[in-house]
Protein backbone atom coordinates (compact mmCIF):
# COMPACT_ATOMS: atom_id res chain seq x y z
CA UNK A 1 0.00 0.00 0.00
CA UNK A 2 1.44 3.14 -1.09
CA UNK A 3 1.04 6.53 1.35
CA UNK A 4 0.43 9.42 -0.87
CA UNK A 5 -0.28 12.79 -0.10
CA UNK A 6 -4.04 13.69 -0.18
CA UNK A 7 -5.99 16.97 -1.22
CA UNK A 8 -5.79 19.66 0.48
CA UNK A 9 -2.66 19.05 1.78
CA UNK A 10 -1.20 18.50 -1.77
CA UNK A 11 -2.24 19.03 -5.02
CA UNK A 12 -3.77 16.15 -7.75
CA UNK A 13 -0.72 16.59 -10.09
CA UNK A 14 1.90 16.01 -7.82
CA UNK A 15 0.31 12.79 -6.60
CA UNK A 16 -0.17 11.69 -9.87
CA UNK A 17 3.33 12.02 -10.79
CA UNK A 18 4.31 10.13 -7.63
CA UNK A 19 2.20 7.25 -8.82
CA UNK A 20 3.31 7.50 -12.04
CA UNK A 21 6.52 7.26 -11.23
CA UNK A 22 6.19 4.34 -9.35
CA UNK A 23 3.79 2.82 -12.43
CA UNK A 24 6.81 2.89 -15.02
CA UNK A 25 8.91 0.77 -12.18
CA UNK A 26 6.24 -2.34 -12.24
CA UNK A 27 7.34 -5.06 -14.87
CA UNK A 28 3.81 -6.45 -15.63
CA UNK A 29 1.95 -6.44 -18.97
CA UNK A 30 -1.32 -4.92 -17.75
CA UNK A 31 -2.76 -2.81 -14.82
CA UNK A 32 -6.14 -1.52 -13.49
CA UNK A 33 -6.45 1.31 -11.93
CA UNK A 34 -9.08 1.79 -9.39
CA UNK A 35 -10.48 4.95 -7.55
CA UNK A 36 -13.31 5.94 -5.31
CA UNK A 37 -14.78 9.64 -5.18
CA UNK A 38 -11.72 12.22 -5.08
CA UNK A 39 -9.47 8.95 -6.15
CA UNK A 40 -11.52 8.53 -9.48
CA UNK A 41 -10.32 11.47 -10.73
CA UNK A 42 -6.83 10.78 -9.23
CA UNK A 43 -6.79 7.25 -11.59
CA UNK A 44 -8.21 9.21 -14.37
CA UNK A 45 -5.22 12.10 -14.45
CA UNK A 46 -2.43 9.02 -13.41
CA UNK A 47 -4.03 7.99 -16.58
CA UNK A 48 -3.72 10.75 -18.41
CA UNK A 49 -0.17 11.41 -17.21
CA UNK A 50 1.11 8.01 -17.97
CA UNK A 51 -0.57 8.52 -21.26
CA UNK A 52 1.20 11.65 -22.08
CA UNK A 53 4.55 10.06 -21.54
CA UNK A 54 3.23 6.88 -24.28
CA UNK A 55 3.09 4.25 -21.20
CA UNK A 56 0.17 2.16 -22.21
CA UNK A 57 0.24 -0.15 -19.31
CA UNK A 58 -3.06 0.67 -17.94
CA UNK A 59 -5.96 -1.30 -19.49
CA UNK A 60 -8.44 -0.93 -17.35
CA UNK A 61 -9.66 1.76 -15.00
CA UNK A 62 -12.51 1.35 -12.52
CA UNK A 63 -13.81 4.40 -11.13
CA UNK A 64 -16.77 5.00 -8.77
CA UNK A 65 -18.22 8.26 -8.61
CA UNK A 66 -16.05 10.43 -10.62
CA UNK A 67 -16.41 14.23 -11.20
CA UNK A 68 -16.24 14.64 -14.87
CA UNK A 69 -17.79 18.08 -15.87
CA UNK A 70 -16.14 21.36 -14.37
CA UNK A 71 -18.18 23.69 -16.30
CA UNK A 72 -21.84 22.44 -13.93
CA UNK A 73 -22.22 24.24 -10.79
CA UNK A 74 -22.74 21.04 -8.54
CA UNK A 75 -22.91 23.19 -5.29
CA UNK A 76 -26.47 25.16 -6.99
CA UNK A 77 -27.48 21.54 -8.08
CA UNK A 78 -27.34 20.12 -4.86
CA UNK A 79 -29.25 23.04 -3.34
CA UNK A 80 -32.32 22.57 -6.04
CA UNK A 81 -32.82 19.11 -6.39
CA UNK A 82 -33.06 15.23 -3.95
CA UNK A 83 -29.79 14.68 -5.12
CA UNK A 84 -27.19 13.07 -2.92
CA UNK A 85 -27.43 12.94 0.73
CA UNK A 86 -23.45 12.43 1.11
CA UNK A 87 -22.25 15.10 -0.66
CA UNK A 88 -22.88 18.58 1.08
CA UNK A 89 -23.00 22.06 -0.22
CA UNK A 90 -19.78 23.25 1.40
CA UNK A 91 -17.73 19.97 -0.15
CA UNK A 92 -19.45 21.37 -4.02
CA UNK A 93 -17.93 24.38 -2.96
CA UNK A 94 -14.60 22.88 -2.53
CA UNK A 95 -14.69 20.75 -4.83
CA UNK A 96 -14.89 23.38 -7.61
CA UNK A 97 -13.09 26.12 -5.91
CA UNK A 98 -9.88 24.65 -5.02
CA UNK A 99 -9.37 21.23 -6.22
CA UNK A 100 -10.29 21.70 -9.80
CA UNK A 101 -10.12 25.27 -10.15
CA UNK A 102 -6.75 25.72 -8.78
CA UNK A 103 -4.70 22.86 -9.48
CA UNK A 104 -6.91 20.89 -12.05
CA UNK A 105 -5.67 19.32 -15.84
CA UNK A 106 -8.76 20.62 -17.54
CA UNK A 107 -10.93 17.92 -17.08
CA UNK A 108 -11.85 17.64 -20.94
CA UNK A 109 -8.29 16.55 -21.21
CA UNK A 110 -8.93 13.61 -18.49
CA UNK A 111 -12.06 12.94 -19.56
CA UNK A 112 -11.95 12.98 -23.13
CA UNK A 113 -15.14 13.20 -25.24
CA UNK A 114 -13.48 10.98 -28.11
CA UNK A 115 -10.62 9.05 -28.04
CA UNK A 116 -8.39 11.75 -29.41
CA UNK A 117 -5.56 10.34 -27.07
CA UNK A 118 -6.11 6.80 -28.20
CA UNK A 119 -6.15 5.65 -24.58
CA UNK A 120 -5.78 1.93 -24.95
CA UNK A 121 -8.19 0.78 -21.93
CA UNK A 122 -11.32 0.11 -20.52
CA UNK A 123 -13.72 2.55 -18.15
CA UNK A 124 -15.82 0.93 -15.92
CA UNK A 125 -17.57 2.94 -13.96
CA UNK A 126 -19.75 2.79 -10.96
CA UNK A 127 -22.24 5.39 -9.74
CA UNK A 128 -25.87 5.73 -7.98
CA UNK A 129 -29.19 6.95 -9.29
CA UNK A 130 -29.09 9.58 -6.70
CA UNK A 131 -25.44 11.02 -7.18
CA UNK A 132 -24.86 14.14 -7.87
CA UNK A 133 -22.42 13.00 -10.62
CA UNK A 134 -24.70 10.60 -12.48
CA UNK A 135 -26.17 12.54 -15.06
CA UNK A 136 -22.80 13.98 -16.29
CA UNK A 137 -20.87 10.93 -15.87
CA UNK A 138 -24.03 9.20 -18.23
CA UNK A 139 -23.99 11.85 -20.46
CA UNK A 140 -19.65 11.14 -20.92
CA UNK A 141 -20.21 7.68 -20.95
CA UNK A 142 -23.33 7.95 -23.95
CA UNK A 143 -20.60 10.24 -26.04
CA UNK A 144 -17.10 8.83 -25.79
CA UNK A 145 -16.51 8.21 -28.98
CA UNK A 146 -13.98 5.37 -29.79
CA UNK A 147 -13.71 4.72 -26.12
CA UNK A 148 -14.77 1.44 -24.62
CA UNK A 149 -17.12 3.24 -21.34
CA UNK A 150 -19.21 0.30 -19.26
CA UNK A 151 -21.48 2.60 -16.81
CA UNK A 152 -23.23 0.84 -14.21
CA UNK A 153 -25.86 2.82 -12.44
CA UNK A 154 -27.59 1.82 -8.57
CA UNK A 155 -31.35 2.75 -8.33
CA UNK A 156 -31.76 4.97 -5.39
CA UNK A 157 -28.33 5.38 -4.51
CA UNK A 158 -25.92 7.98 -3.38
CA UNK A 159 -22.58 9.01 -3.51
CA UNK A 160 -19.52 6.39 -2.40
CA UNK A 161 -23.07 4.08 -1.83
CA UNK A 162 -20.18 1.42 -2.86
CA UNK A 163 -18.87 1.82 1.05
CA UNK A 164 -21.91 1.23 2.33
CA UNK A 165 -22.90 -2.28 3.85
CA UNK A 166 -25.59 -2.81 1.42
CA UNK A 167 -26.32 -5.27 -0.91
CA UNK A 168 -25.85 -3.28 -3.92
CA UNK A 169 -22.19 -2.46 -2.74
CA UNK A 170 -21.94 -6.38 -2.54
CA UNK A 171 -22.91 -6.61 -5.84
CA UNK A 172 -20.18 -3.54 -7.06
CA UNK A 173 -17.67 -5.96 -5.49
CA UNK A 174 -18.64 -8.92 -7.30
CA UNK A 175 -18.63 -7.21 -10.60
CA UNK A 176 -15.18 -5.67 -10.33
CA UNK A 177 -13.70 -9.22 -8.89
CA UNK A 178 -15.19 -10.13 -12.65
CA UNK A 179 -13.30 -7.11 -14.64
CA UNK A 180 -10.38 -7.92 -12.61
Amino acid sequence: MVQYPLIPDSNPLQTAKLFCKIIKNIRAKSITLMGDSAGANLSAIILYCLHKEKINIIKKVILFSPFVNKDIDYAERLLISDYDFILSYENCLHLINYVYKDYFIELKNVFPSSNDYLYNCKFIIFSGEKELFTPDIRNWAKNANNLTVKHYIYKDMCHCFSILPIKQAKDCIKKIKKII
